[in-house]
């Protein structure tokens, strides 16, 4: 079934219609066409309506959805702004966007099975994997003590911090440097991840490292040598300093030899749409500042990927977002034990799992310094089930997901002897999965695996760019 978009005039202009349209599409998997004509089913907002509804008009399928729905979905994904951690907004616990594009995706699917209606749709991520899970790093700090800190404990007469400070001085003892540690650690459990760098050294007279050094250049090299990605982490105030972000970007870029796909927001201050704005200007292709610094949850009430919008040019921005849903402060110092840690863990968890989306984590490798936090750390992943997951860099999950989006279907016809369609794609896409509605049984096959009545999956290992044909043969006895 492939959906075509249709909108009713109402308050809310067409293209923020289209844009709530498309994420709902892409996180559904639907095709879409914009082609009436080519179109199996349509999808309408609708001013007055009080609940979604499936209806069948001339032969296709129509889908309502109230106008009411829409305006949840914007206010969340315009997310609120952080000028301070101090000043966030109240934490969102649940994913309210995502339990709209569930409700409407189940709506669709039950209708098909009861009316026996072909309906094909993309699975989110590799291989059936339920959940994306991307473990991400910002590095704020790379020593515990500075000269700063020396002077002003032994002014304020912190002998003990004085002398631990002074030991790890005289003696290079630096826990903060555990680089090394990580991507053996890394290494051991195949997992790829992102870090993010600062580009500038100085700030408000605050020293944090400088980049261009032997030592960051060969930490560099290591990093990628292992597969993990470098994102940019944009310093304090270049959020609205759109010629410092452009400066900062080539400079990392510059210095490890390769481009810069995403950004991070120093303390996550930012003003929404103004931020996404600056850093679409300066090429990134996603950013992933939407989230907390005090609280674990949805800020943007997904925990999906989705488009940036242009409020002020009233246009979609290029560049994505991929929220944050975990941070390793509020997370390991805001609950007062193992299983209260643990009971919040899993709910996230779940909840994620149960939207097929990606569970964003923030872990500051400093942190693997410090007991409390070491013991979150190693919890964490006893908690996570690994093989369960597309686990990889926030880069290469995104670069999945719109490869997956982009992929179009055509020539979807029902036969006396089976359904026959193609799938046409710019690029190979590897290990994607179709979901199959079938009023009528599809003969067993290599990589189609039945779930429920009616309900199939077909894995296909490899799509090659351009245009690939499929048939499905039916059972006789469905023909």
């Amino acid at each position: 079934m492939l959906i075509s978009f249709a909108y009713t005039p109402g308050t809310i202009g067409p293209q923020l219609q289209i844009y709530a349209f498309q994420f709902i599409a892409q996180q559904s998997g639907w095709f879409i066409t914009t082609v009436e004509k080519e179109a199996n089913g349509y999808f309408r907002w609708v001013d007055g309506l009080e609940s979604i509804g499936i209806r069948q008009d001339s032969g296709k399928i129509v889908i309502d959805v109230p106008a009411s729905r829409l305006n949840q979905i914007l206010t969340r994904l315009k997310c609120d702004d952080t000028i301070s951690p101090d000043e966030e907004p109240p934490p969102i616990g649940q994913p309210a966007v995502d339990e709209i594009v569930d409700e409407i995706q189940k709506k669709v699917i039950d209708y098909c099975i009861k009316h026996q209606q072909l309906y094909l749709y993309k699975l989110p991520w590799p291989q059936g994997k339920k959940m994306a899970v991307a473990l991400t790093h910002d590095v704020d700090m790379t020593r515990k003590y500075g000269l700063k800190n020396l002077l002003k404990n032994l002014g304020q007469g912190h002998w003990n911090d004085f002398k631990d400070q002074y030991r790890q001085s005289v003696f290079k003892e630096n826990v903060y440097w555990n680089f090394d540690e990580l991507l053996q650690f890394y290494q051991q459990k195949k997992i790829r991840s992102t870090f993010f760098f600062l580009a500038r050294a100085w700030e408000n007279f605050q020293y944090r490292y400088q980049i261009r050094s032997d030592k960051f250049r060969r930490l560099f090299e290591n990093i990628l040598a292992e597969g993990h990605e470098i994102g940019l982490h944009s310093s304090r105030y270049a959020f609205s300093h759109p010629d410092r972000i452009l400066r900062e970007k080539i400079k990392l870029e510059k210095i490890i030899g390769q481009p810069v796909y995403g950004v991070r927001q120093h303390y996550l201050r930012l003003q929404f749409p103004q931020a996404w704005r600056n850093f679409t200007a300066a090429g990134f292709n996603y950013d992933s500042s939407c989230g907390y610094n005090n609280a674990v949850g949805f800020r943007a009430g997904t925990s999906g990927i989705f488009h940036t919008f242009d409020y002020h040019d009233v246009q979609i921005n290029s560049l994505q977002e991929i929220p944050i849903l975990l941070m390793d402060y509020p997370w390991s110092s805001s609950f007062g034990s193992e299983e209260e840690s643990k009971i919040i863990f899993q709910r996230l968890y779940q909840d994620v799992e149960k939207y097929q989306g990606v569970l964003n984590i923030l872990w500051h490798p400093s942190n693997l310094a410090e007991p409390a936090f070491r013991e979150a750390w190693n919890n964490m992943f006893k908690w996570l089930k690994i093989e369960d997951t597309y686990l990889n860099t926030l880069s290469m999950i995104q670069q999945w997901w719109n490869n997956k989006s982009k992929l179009n279907l055509l020539n979807l016809r029902t036969e006396s002897t089976g359904y026959g369609f193609s799938l046409v794609t710019e690029s190979d896409i590897n290990h994607l999965g179709l979901g199959i509605i079938s009023g009528k049984k599809i003969k067993p096959a290599k990589d189609l695996r039945q779930l429920t009545h009616g309900q199939f999956q077909f894995h296909l290992p490899l799509i090659r760019s351009g245009e690939s044909e499929y048939f499905l043969s039916l059972e006789e006895d469905s023909r």
